[in-house]
Parts: C-alpha cells; structure tokens; sequence
C-alpha cells in the first residue's frame, strides 16, 4: 500500500517513544501505510537530537526520520503550547493531538512511554502504542505471527511490559481464532 494508492490517509501526531520504539521493532516504516504524520517540532528535534559525545553520529532511527521527513506534515501554525507535564516531545505531542481532535478531525496519538499513554487515554484521546500496531499488522496479514512475536520480544526492554502481555495476549487469539478457522472451514 502506497501513499499514492490512500491519498487521504487519517492523520497521527507522533511521539518520539513512538518512533524509537517502532523502529526497534521493525515496524516504523509501516506507519506511513496508514497514517499521514504530524511531527510536532519538539518531536522531531528529539529524535533528530545528536549525541553531545559523538555529535557526527546519526543512530539508524534518526537517519530513516530524516529520509521520510518529507513524507510527514509539520505541526499546524496554531501549535498549542506543550503541556505543563511531561517531557518535551510529549507535552508537545498530547497537546497537538488535543488541539486537532478538538477541531473535529479524527487523529490519533502514536506514543509508547506509559505514563504519557494514560494521560492520553484519559484525556479521550485514540491513542496507538507500537505492540498494539504490531498486533494491527499482524492481524491484517503484513507480518506473520512469528514476526510479531520476534518484534514484540525486541521492544520489551523499552515497553511497558503489561503492553507486551496485553499483545501477547491478543496475538494468542488471533492464532487460536485462525486455528478454528482452519478445523472449521
């Protein structure tokens, strides 16, 4: 599926846990089949952000943001000032998800850090960690079971691990939903 062949994808603000998360886990590029991003700026500067140690170093994840950057919108003229909580790319990204769905254009948070998720959630904002998009491709075909399972052990160590269990979890049921599938059909 291609930007060309969906136009008029539904929009996503992205979180920079988002992003590194996604990328670990293979998944990142993925995001752009079915969402059109908004990057707010304090987002894209985290993720952009060198080391002060190796400052000519540009990690993977920062190299492929800076080849899809083009592929993505910049936050809106009428940015929201971040939130009092949270760190930078956070602030910026919940507000920004607020500010667009308080227009009443759909749009979804992409972030991936806990405490972020449940301010979100709670705000009522659609929110979409990278182990519930794991499950998402896998469950429409774009990656085998096999390979979410890979991907979902790949970015326990930076997901809250009830994320991982509630994908795991998920993941079983589809299996066991396609098994019967199979015995029944």
């Amino acid at each position: 599926m291609s930007g060309s062949e969906h136009p008029r994808l539904p929009l996503a603000v992205l979180e920079t846990s988002f992003w590194t998360v996604a990328y670990k886990g293979e998944v990142v590029a993925n995001i752009l089949d079915y969402f059109t991003l908004i990057v707010p700026a304090a987002v894209g500067a985290e993720i952009s952000a060198r080391s002060t140690r190796y400052p000519a170093r540009e990690y993977p994840d920062q190299t492929l943001f800076r080849q899809l950057r083009a592929r993505m919108q910049e936050e809106p003229p009428d940015m929201p000032p971040p939130l009092n909580v949270f760190g930078p790319g956070e602030a910026a990204a919940i507000a920004l998800a607020q500010h667009v769905g308080q227009r009443g254009v759909p749009v979804t948070l992409l972030v991936n850090e806990g405490r972020a998720t449940a301010y979100a959630r709670n705000l009522r904002l659609s929110v979409l960690t990278v182990p519930s998009f794991i499950v998402a491709l896998c469950s429409r075909g774009t990656i085998s079971d096999w390979a979410a399972q890979i991907r979902l052990r790949r970015i326990a160590p930076n997901t809250p691990a009830d994320y991982i269990q509630q994908a795991e979890l998920v993941l079983d049921m589809l299996r066991a939903s396609r098994h019967g599938e199979g015995e029944n059909g």
